[in-house]
Protein backbone atom coordinates (compact mmCIF):
# COMPACT_ATOMS: atom_id res chain seq x y z
CA UNK A 1 0.00 0.00 0.00
CA UNK A 2 1.43 3.27 -1.09
CA UNK A 3 0.11 5.75 2.16
CA UNK A 4 -0.19 9.37 2.11
CA UNK A 5 3.31 10.98 3.52
CA UNK A 6 1.46 13.26 6.19
CA UNK A 7 3.11 16.21 5.07
CA UNK A 8 2.72 19.57 2.54
CA UNK A 9 6.25 19.42 1.65
CA UNK A 10 6.59 19.66 -1.72
CA UNK A 11 9.42 17.49 -2.34
CA UNK A 12 7.73 14.44 -0.20
CA UNK A 13 4.49 14.79 -2.38
CA UNK A 14 6.86 14.54 -5.20
CA UNK A 15 8.38 11.46 -3.61
CA UNK A 16 5.21 9.99 -2.66
CA UNK A 17 4.22 10.62 -6.88
CA UNK A 18 6.95 9.11 -8.35
CA UNK A 19 6.46 6.05 -5.83
CA UNK A 20 2.58 5.63 -6.50
CA UNK A 21 3.26 5.25 -10.42
CA UNK A 22 6.11 3.21 -10.14
CA UNK A 23 4.34 0.38 -8.19
CA UNK A 24 1.00 0.54 -9.43
CA UNK A 25 2.28 1.75 -13.06
CA UNK A 26 -0.93 4.49 -13.20
CA UNK A 27 -0.94 7.58 -14.25
CA UNK A 28 -1.96 10.65 -11.78
CA UNK A 29 -2.86 13.52 -12.60
CA UNK A 30 -2.94 16.64 -10.82
CA UNK A 31 -6.56 16.91 -9.83
CA UNK A 32 -6.15 13.56 -8.86
CA UNK A 33 -3.19 14.40 -6.92
CA UNK A 34 -4.93 16.91 -5.09
CA UNK A 35 -7.97 15.23 -4.73
CA UNK A 36 -6.33 12.45 -2.82
CA UNK A 37 -4.06 14.38 -0.29
CA UNK A 38 -7.00 16.47 0.43
CA UNK A 39 -8.58 13.10 1.57
CA UNK A 40 -5.78 12.28 4.00
CA UNK A 41 -6.51 15.59 5.37
CA UNK A 42 -3.13 17.21 4.02
CA UNK A 43 -3.31 20.59 3.94
CA UNK A 44 -2.69 21.72 0.57
CA UNK A 45 -3.95 24.29 -2.14
CA UNK A 46 -3.90 23.33 -6.25
CA UNK A 47 -0.67 25.70 -6.32
CA UNK A 48 1.02 23.59 -4.65
CA UNK A 49 0.41 20.94 -6.97
CA UNK A 50 2.00 23.06 -9.71
CA UNK A 51 5.02 23.51 -8.10
CA UNK A 52 4.95 19.35 -7.27
CA UNK A 53 4.76 18.44 -11.22
CA UNK A 54 7.86 21.44 -11.73
CA UNK A 55 9.81 19.44 -8.75
CA UNK A 56 8.87 16.44 -10.80
CA UNK A 57 10.20 18.06 -13.96
CA UNK A 58 13.12 18.98 -12.51
CA UNK A 59 14.22 15.60 -11.89
CA UNK A 60 13.65 14.24 -14.74
CA UNK A 61 16.65 16.59 -16.29
CA UNK A 62 18.50 15.30 -13.40
CA UNK A 63 17.55 11.62 -13.82
CA UNK A 64 19.57 11.96 -16.89
CA UNK A 65 19.07 9.66 -20.24
CA UNK A 66 16.69 6.72 -18.87
CA UNK A 67 13.29 8.73 -17.56
CA UNK A 68 11.59 6.50 -15.20
CA UNK A 69 8.04 8.69 -16.03
CA UNK A 70 6.84 11.25 -18.32
CA UNK A 71 4.87 14.69 -17.63
CA UNK A 72 2.41 15.59 -20.53
CA UNK A 73 0.72 18.27 -19.21
CA UNK A 74 -0.54 17.81 -15.97
CA UNK A 75 -0.66 14.31 -15.83
CA UNK A 76 2.53 12.01 -14.73
CA UNK A 77 2.67 8.77 -16.51
CA UNK A 78 5.00 6.06 -15.71
CA UNK A 79 7.74 5.01 -17.88
CA UNK A 80 8.79 1.39 -16.50
CA UNK A 81 7.93 -0.83 -13.61
CA UNK A 82 9.61 -1.11 -10.08
CA UNK A 83 11.19 -4.66 -10.88
CA UNK A 84 12.79 -3.09 -13.53
CA UNK A 85 14.88 -0.75 -11.13
CA UNK A 86 13.74 -2.24 -7.58
CA UNK A 87 17.18 0.41 -6.33
CA UNK A 88 15.01 3.05 -7.53
CA UNK A 89 11.76 1.96 -5.62
CA UNK A 90 14.02 1.46 -2.56
CA UNK A 91 15.63 5.10 -2.66
CA UNK A 92 11.72 6.59 -3.16
CA UNK A 93 10.26 4.71 -0.02
CA UNK A 94 12.91 5.98 2.20
CA UNK A 95 12.65 9.12 0.60
CA UNK A 96 8.63 9.33 1.40
CA UNK A 97 8.81 7.59 4.33
CA UNK A 98 11.81 7.67 6.14
CA UNK A 99 13.27 4.81 7.92
CA UNK A 100 11.81 4.49 11.26
CA UNK A 101 12.73 5.01 14.96
CA UNK A 102 14.83 1.91 15.80
CA UNK A 103 15.04 0.69 19.39
CA UNK A 104 17.54 -0.66 21.51
CA UNK A 105 17.90 -4.35 20.93
CA UNK A 106 16.02 -4.36 17.90
CA UNK A 107 17.05 -5.71 14.29
CA UNK A 108 18.37 -3.70 12.01
CA UNK A 109 16.32 -2.70 8.46
CA UNK A 110 18.18 -4.66 5.98
CA UNK A 111 16.78 -2.41 3.37
CA UNK A 112 19.43 0.23 4.38
CA UNK A 113 22.04 -1.90 4.19
CA UNK A 114 21.17 -2.82 0.50
CA UNK A 115 21.09 1.17 0.41
CA UNK A 116 24.83 0.82 1.32
CA UNK A 117 25.11 -2.02 -0.41
CA UNK A 118 23.76 -0.25 -4.18
CA UNK A 119 26.00 2.92 -3.32
CA UNK A 120 28.92 1.31 -3.01
CA UNK A 121 28.25 -0.91 -6.41
CA UNK A 122 27.87 2.07 -8.06
CA UNK A 123 30.52 4.19 -6.85
CA UNK A 124 33.06 1.13 -7.49
CA UNK A 125 31.62 1.20 -11.46
CA UNK A 126 31.83 5.09 -11.46
CA UNK A 127 35.59 5.67 -9.99
CA UNK A 128 36.55 2.46 -11.43
CA UNK A 129 37.51 1.48 -7.95
CA UNK A 130 37.21 -1.10 -5.00
CA UNK A 131 34.68 -0.44 -1.70
CA UNK A 132 35.40 -1.00 1.82
CA UNK A 133 32.34 -1.74 4.00
CA UNK A 134 32.63 -0.70 7.42
CA UNK A 135 30.11 -0.86 10.42
CA UNK A 136 27.40 -3.04 11.50
CA UNK A 137 26.41 -5.81 10.43
CA UNK A 138 30.02 -7.33 10.31
CA UNK A 139 31.37 -10.75 11.37
CA UNK A 140 34.68 -8.84 12.33
CA UNK A 141 34.88 -6.19 14.94
CA UNK A 142 35.75 -2.55 13.55
CA UNK A 143 39.66 -3.40 14.98
CA UNK A 144 39.61 -6.04 12.01
CA UNK A 145 38.03 -4.12 9.78
CA UNK A 146 40.84 -1.10 10.11
CA UNK A 147 43.25 -3.63 10.11
CA UNK A 148 41.73 -5.60 6.77
CA UNK A 149 41.86 -2.14 4.84
CA UNK A 150 45.19 -0.61 6.29
CA UNK A 151 46.92 -3.55 4.82
CA UNK A 152 44.88 -3.51 1.47
CA UNK A 153 45.85 0.25 0.61
CA UNK A 154 49.59 -0.65 1.92
CA UNK A 155 49.24 2.00 4.82
CA UNK A 156 50.46 1.44 8.65
CA UNK A 157 47.87 0.98 11.37
CA UNK A 158 48.19 3.31 14.56
CA UNK A 159 45.21 3.58 17.33
CA UNK A 160 42.86 0.96 18.01
CA UNK A 161 38.98 1.95 18.25
CA UNK A 162 37.22 1.85 21.72
CA UNK A 163 35.40 -1.77 21.65
CA UNK A 164 32.04 -0.05 21.56
CA UNK A 165 32.52 1.57 18.23
CA UNK A 166 30.95 0.38 15.17
CA UNK A 167 32.07 2.72 12.19
CA UNK A 168 32.41 6.33 13.54
CA UNK A 169 30.01 7.73 11.08
CA UNK A 170 31.80 6.36 7.88
CA UNK A 171 29.79 3.42 6.08
CA UNK A 172 31.74 3.07 3.11
CA UNK A 173 35.38 3.92 2.17
CA UNK A 174 36.27 3.59 -2.13
CA UNK A 175 39.76 3.66 -2.81
CA UNK A 176 41.38 4.15 -5.82
CA UNK A 177 45.12 2.78 -6.32
CA UNK A 178 47.81 3.46 -8.32
CA UNK A 179 49.54 0.17 -7.66
CA UNK A 180 49.59 -2.45 -5.17
CA UNK A 181 52.83 -1.95 -3.35
CA UNK A 182 52.76 1.73 -2.36
CA UNK A 183 50.16 3.79 -0.44
CA UNK A 184 49.10 6.81 -1.60
CA UNK A 185 45.84 6.04 -2.76
CA UNK A 186 42.59 8.54 -3.32
CA UNK A 187 40.00 8.11 -1.09
CA UNK A 188 36.45 8.46 -0.71
CA UNK A 189 34.71 8.34 2.94
CA UNK A 190 31.07 7.79 2.14
CA UNK A 191 28.33 8.16 5.35
CA UNK A 192 25.19 6.99 3.77
CA UNK A 193 21.58 8.31 5.46
CA UNK A 194 19.02 6.49 3.70
CA UNK A 195 16.53 8.57 6.21
CA UNK A 196 14.58 11.52 5.24
CA UNK A 197 16.32 14.15 7.72
CA UNK A 198 19.84 13.48 6.16
CA UNK A 199 20.74 17.25 6.82
CA UNK A 200 20.88 16.03 10.18
CA UNK A 201 23.79 14.32 10.01
CA UNK A 202 27.19 15.06 11.09
CA UNK A 203 30.00 15.51 8.83
CA UNK A 204 32.28 12.69 7.97
CA UNK A 205 35.38 12.77 10.80
CA UNK A 206 37.95 11.91 8.24
CA UNK A 207 40.15 13.63 11.17
CA UNK A 208 39.24 10.83 13.64
CA UNK A 209 40.05 8.36 11.34
CA UNK A 210 43.89 9.61 11.42
CA UNK A 211 43.98 8.19 14.45
CA UNK A 212 43.52 4.48 13.43
CA UNK A 213 45.64 4.33 10.36
CA UNK A 214 47.56 6.83 7.64
CA UNK A 215 46.80 8.56 4.86
CA UNK A 216 47.55 12.01 2.90
CA UNK A 217 44.50 14.04 3.88
CA UNK A 218 45.16 15.66 0.55
CA UNK A 219 44.27 12.59 -1.33
CA UNK A 220 40.67 12.45 0.65
CA UNK A 221 37.24 13.35 -0.71
CA UNK A 222 33.99 13.31 1.91
CA UNK A 223 31.08 12.45 0.47
CA UNK A 224 27.37 12.35 1.87
CA UNK A 225 24.78 9.11 -0.19
CA UNK A 226 21.05 9.61 0.77
CA UNK A 227 17.81 8.23 -0.55
CA UNK A 228 16.41 11.98 -1.79
CA UNK A 229 16.95 14.24 -4.80
CA UNK A 230 18.11 16.99 -3.13
CA UNK A 231 16.16 20.31 -3.15
CA UNK A 232 17.49 23.21 -5.49
CA UNK A 233 17.66 25.65 -2.38
CA UNK A 234 19.86 23.03 -0.76
CA UNK A 235 22.57 22.26 -2.83
CA UNK A 236 25.06 24.41 -2.23
CA UNK A 237 25.05 24.03 1.17
CA UNK A 238 24.42 20.76 0.88
CA UNK A 239 27.58 20.38 -0.88
CA UNK A 240 29.60 22.71 1.52
CA UNK A 241 28.67 20.84 4.53
CA UNK A 242 29.44 17.44 3.40
CA UNK A 243 31.53 17.20 0.64
CA UNK A 244 30.41 14.76 -3.05
CA UNK A 245 26.73 14.67 -3.02
CA UNK A 246 25.27 10.94 -3.98
CA UNK A 247 21.40 11.48 -4.18
CA UNK A 248 19.15 9.53 -5.68
CA UNK A 249 19.09 11.46 -9.23
CA UNK A 250 22.87 10.74 -9.29
CA UNK A 251 22.50 6.78 -8.21
CA UNK A 252 19.78 6.57 -10.96
CA UNK A 253 21.89 7.88 -13.67
CA UNK A 254 24.56 4.86 -12.78
CA UNK A 255 22.23 1.90 -12.09
CA UNK A 256 20.03 2.76 -14.76
CA UNK A 257 22.90 3.04 -17.44
CA UNK A 258 24.53 -0.28 -16.68
CA UNK A 259 22.16 -3.02 -14.98
CA UNK A 260 25.24 -4.97 -14.41
CA UNK A 261 26.62 -3.24 -11.46
CA UNK A 262 24.11 -4.55 -9.01
CA UNK A 263 24.69 -8.57 -8.43
CA UNK A 264 21.80 -10.41 -9.21
CA UNK A 265 21.56 -11.72 -5.71
CA UNK A 266 21.68 -8.17 -4.11
CA UNK A 267 18.88 -7.31 -6.82
CA UNK A 268 16.82 -10.40 -5.76
CA UNK A 269 17.22 -9.41 -1.96
CA UNK A 270 16.16 -5.92 -2.58
CA UNK A 271 12.91 -7.34 -4.74
CA UNK A 272 12.26 -9.36 -1.75
CA UNK A 273 12.35 -6.10 0.53
CA UNK A 274 9.61 -4.20 -1.63
CA UNK A 275 7.30 -6.68 -1.79
CA UNK A 276 7.37 -6.76 2.17
CA UNK A 277 7.13 -3.05 2.61
CA UNK A 278 4.85 -2.40 -0.44
CA UNK A 279 3.64 -5.42 -2.21
CA UNK A 280 1.97 -7.31 0.98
Amino acid sequence: MISVPHSNNISRIADWVELYILVYKATLSKSKILSILQKEAISIEEEDIDSVISELERRLLLYGRIKPFQVIGSNIRPKIGWKKYPEYALCLYYSAYGVGITTKGSKRDSGTKYFEDITKCCLEKYLLSYGHAFGFPSSFSFKKQLDSFASRINEKRYDDPNPDDKDRGVDIIVYKQFDEIRGNCILLFVQCAAGKNWNDKKTVPIDSYRRYFSFNQKSVLSSLAITQVVDINDWQNACSDYGLIIDRARLFRLFSSNRKILTQALNDKIIQWIESKLIA
